[in-house]
Protein backbone atom coordinates (compact mmCIF):
# COMPACT_ATOMS: atom_id res chain seq x y z
CA UNK A 1 0.00 0.00 0.00
CA UNK A 2 2.86 2.23 0.46
CA UNK A 3 3.87 2.26 -3.00
CA UNK A 4 0.42 3.81 -3.66
CA UNK A 5 0.77 6.88 -1.82
CA UNK A 6 -1.31 8.31 0.47
CA UNK A 7 -3.86 9.67 -1.13
CA UNK A 8 -4.45 6.58 -3.74
CA UNK A 9 -4.11 4.51 -0.43
CA UNK A 10 -7.07 6.01 1.32
CA UNK A 11 -8.95 5.70 -1.68
CA UNK A 12 -8.04 1.92 -1.77
CA UNK A 13 -9.54 1.54 1.66
CA UNK A 14 -12.64 3.35 1.20
CA UNK A 15 -13.03 1.46 -1.84
CA UNK A 16 -12.44 -1.93 -0.69
CA UNK A 17 -13.19 -1.93 3.11
CA UNK A 18 -13.71 -5.48 3.42
CA UNK A 19 -10.22 -6.74 1.92
CA UNK A 20 -8.80 -3.82 3.66
CA UNK A 21 -10.31 -4.85 7.17
CA UNK A 22 -8.92 -8.57 6.03
CA UNK A 23 -6.05 -7.88 5.27
CA UNK A 24 -5.79 -6.06 8.94
CA UNK A 25 -7.41 -8.93 10.37
CA UNK A 26 -4.66 -10.92 8.90
CA UNK A 27 -1.76 -8.88 10.39
CA UNK A 28 -3.69 -8.56 14.09
CA UNK A 29 -3.86 -12.63 13.88
CA UNK A 30 -0.38 -12.63 13.46
CA UNK A 31 0.87 -9.99 15.56
CA UNK A 32 -1.29 -11.76 18.40
CA UNK A 33 -0.05 -15.19 17.63
CA UNK A 34 3.56 -13.95 18.54
CA UNK A 35 2.83 -12.06 21.80
CA UNK A 36 1.39 -15.40 22.98
CA UNK A 37 4.44 -17.29 22.11
CA UNK A 38 7.08 -14.46 23.19
CA UNK A 39 5.69 -13.44 26.42
CA UNK A 40 3.51 -14.26 29.33
CA UNK A 41 2.48 -10.72 30.28
CA UNK A 42 -0.62 -9.41 29.59
CA UNK A 43 -0.48 -7.98 26.06
CA UNK A 44 -2.59 -4.32 25.46
CA UNK A 45 -3.48 -4.47 21.64
CA UNK A 46 -4.50 -0.56 20.03
CA UNK A 47 -6.97 -2.54 18.21
CA UNK A 48 -8.95 -5.87 18.04
CA UNK A 49 -10.55 -8.27 15.35
CA UNK A 50 -13.78 -6.95 16.18
CA UNK A 51 -12.86 -3.49 15.75
CA UNK A 52 -12.62 -4.13 11.49
CA UNK A 53 -16.38 -6.00 11.80
CA UNK A 54 -17.92 -3.22 13.38
CA UNK A 55 -16.33 -0.58 11.35
CA UNK A 56 -17.24 -2.92 7.97
CA UNK A 57 -20.72 -2.74 9.88
CA UNK A 58 -20.58 1.22 10.25
CA UNK A 59 -20.06 1.39 6.13
CA UNK A 60 -22.10 -1.42 5.12
CA UNK A 61 -19.50 -3.25 4.09
CA UNK A 62 -20.18 -7.84 4.28
CA UNK A 63 -17.48 -9.36 6.85
CA UNK A 64 -15.62 -11.39 4.69
CA UNK A 65 -15.49 -15.43 5.33
CA UNK A 66 -11.80 -15.08 6.65
CA UNK A 67 -12.85 -11.90 9.04
CA UNK A 68 -16.03 -13.66 10.56
CA UNK A 69 -14.15 -16.96 10.88
CA UNK A 70 -11.19 -14.82 12.78
CA UNK A 71 -13.74 -13.11 15.18
CA UNK A 72 -15.77 -16.35 16.15
CA UNK A 73 -12.75 -18.46 16.85
CA UNK A 74 -11.08 -15.47 18.89
CA UNK A 75 -11.55 -14.37 22.31
CA UNK A 76 -9.97 -10.96 24.40
CA UNK A 77 -10.16 -10.71 28.33
CA UNK A 78 -10.82 -7.63 28.29
CA UNK A 79 -12.19 -4.60 26.35
CA UNK A 80 -10.76 -1.28 26.54
CA UNK A 81 -12.68 1.45 25.15
CA UNK A 82 -10.65 4.81 25.58
CA UNK A 83 -13.53 7.78 25.45
CA UNK A 84 -12.59 10.76 22.89
CA UNK A 85 -11.01 12.87 24.03
CA UNK A 86 -11.89 16.58 23.84
CA UNK A 87 -10.83 18.78 21.85
CA UNK A 88 -10.99 16.43 19.13
CA UNK A 89 -7.95 16.75 17.10
CA UNK A 90 -8.37 14.77 13.76
CA UNK A 91 -4.50 14.32 12.96
CA UNK A 92 -4.96 14.18 9.46
CA UNK A 93 -1.22 13.69 9.07
CA UNK A 94 -1.36 10.53 10.92
CA UNK A 95 -3.86 9.06 8.27
CA UNK A 96 -7.04 9.57 10.50
CA UNK A 97 -10.22 10.38 8.12
CA UNK A 98 -13.05 10.77 11.29
CA UNK A 99 -14.58 14.17 12.34
CA UNK A 100 -15.66 13.92 16.12
CA UNK A 101 -19.45 13.19 14.58
CA UNK A 102 -17.77 10.50 12.60
CA UNK A 103 -15.76 9.16 15.18
CA UNK A 104 -18.81 8.92 17.68
CA UNK A 105 -20.70 6.62 15.41
CA UNK A 106 -17.61 4.37 14.95
CA UNK A 107 -17.42 4.29 18.87
CA UNK A 108 -20.77 3.73 19.02
CA UNK A 109 -20.63 0.99 16.23
CA UNK A 110 -17.68 -0.46 18.29
CA UNK A 111 -20.06 -0.46 21.51
CA UNK A 112 -23.05 -2.35 19.68
CA UNK A 113 -20.49 -4.61 18.28
CA UNK A 114 -18.75 -5.62 21.05
CA UNK A 115 -22.07 -6.09 23.29
CA UNK A 116 -23.62 -8.44 20.31
CA UNK A 117 -20.57 -10.78 21.02
CA UNK A 118 -20.72 -10.77 24.77
CA UNK A 119 -18.02 -7.96 25.66
CA UNK A 120 -18.77 -5.49 28.38
CA UNK A 121 -16.23 -2.92 27.42
CA UNK A 122 -14.08 -1.36 30.31
CA UNK A 123 -14.79 2.44 29.45
CA UNK A 124 -11.90 4.66 30.33
CA UNK A 125 -12.68 8.17 30.60
CA UNK A 126 -11.40 11.20 29.10
CA UNK A 127 -8.95 12.38 31.81
CA UNK A 128 -5.33 14.17 31.65
CA UNK A 129 -2.69 13.26 31.97
CA UNK A 130 -2.74 9.80 29.61
CA UNK A 131 -1.05 8.56 33.16
CA UNK A 132 -4.50 8.66 35.22
CA UNK A 133 -6.08 6.83 32.63
CA UNK A 134 -3.36 3.80 32.69
CA UNK A 135 -4.40 4.09 36.40
CA UNK A 136 -7.75 3.49 35.91
CA UNK A 137 -6.82 0.74 33.70
CA UNK A 138 -4.35 -0.83 36.26
CA UNK A 139 -6.37 -0.31 38.95
CA UNK A 140 -9.14 -2.69 36.57
CA UNK A 141 -6.67 -5.09 36.21
CA UNK A 142 -5.97 -5.63 40.07
CA UNK A 143 -9.98 -5.59 40.71
CA UNK A 144 -10.14 -8.60 38.26
CA UNK A 145 -6.82 -10.58 39.53
CA UNK A 146 -5.25 -9.65 35.95
CA UNK A 147 -1.27 -9.39 36.67
CA UNK A 148 -0.01 -6.35 34.92
CA UNK A 149 3.72 -6.33 34.28
CA UNK A 150 4.99 -3.03 32.86
CA UNK A 151 8.03 -3.51 30.36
Amino acid sequence: MAELGREQARHWRLTHVALFQERIAQRQLALECTARQETAATVFCDRGLVDGLAYMRLVGAIPTAFVTAAVQSSRYDLIVLCDICLPFKPRVETGRTSDLQRAREIEASLVSTYHELGYEPLVLPAISPVEARAEVLLAELARRGTPARPR
